[in-house]
C-alpha cells in the first residue's frame, strides 16, 4: 500500500463524516453502494504499479496527499438556479 496508515485513517474519517452528513438526503441504494465501495478501498488501499492494471499509472502523489472533503454549500433553490437558465426562446 502506498499511503500511510494515517492518511488511510483520515480518508476513512472523512468518509464517515460525509456519510453522516449526507445519508438522509441520499437514496438508500446509493448509500449502500458507497459503503460497499469504501470497504473495498479500505481492504485494498491505493493501487500500485506492481498491479498489472495499474502498471503505467503511479498514484503515489494522490495517495500521499492529505485528504479532506470540500465544504458543500446548501442545495440551491429553483429560484436561484432559474436566473441562469435560458428560456427556450434563446435556443
Amino acid at each position: 500500500m502506498i499511503a500511510s496508515d494515517n492518511n488511510i485513517q483520515r480518508i476513512s474519517d472523512e468518509f464517515a463524516r460525509f456519510h453522516a452528513d449526507s445519508e438522509s438526503a441520499t437514496a438508500p441504494w446509493l448509500t449502500g453502494l458507497r459503503r460497499k465501495a469504501f470497504r473495498r478501498f479500505e481492504d485494498l488501499g491505493f493501487p500500485t504499479t506492481r498491479q498489472e492494471e495499474w502498471r503505467f499509472t503511479n498514484v503515489k502523489r494522490i495517495a500521499e496527499t492529505e485528504f479532506t472533503l470540500a465544504d458543500i454549500p446548501a442545495p440551491l433553490s429553483r429560484a436561484t438556479i432559474s436566473q441562469f437558465v435560458l428560456d427556450e426562446d434563446y435556443l
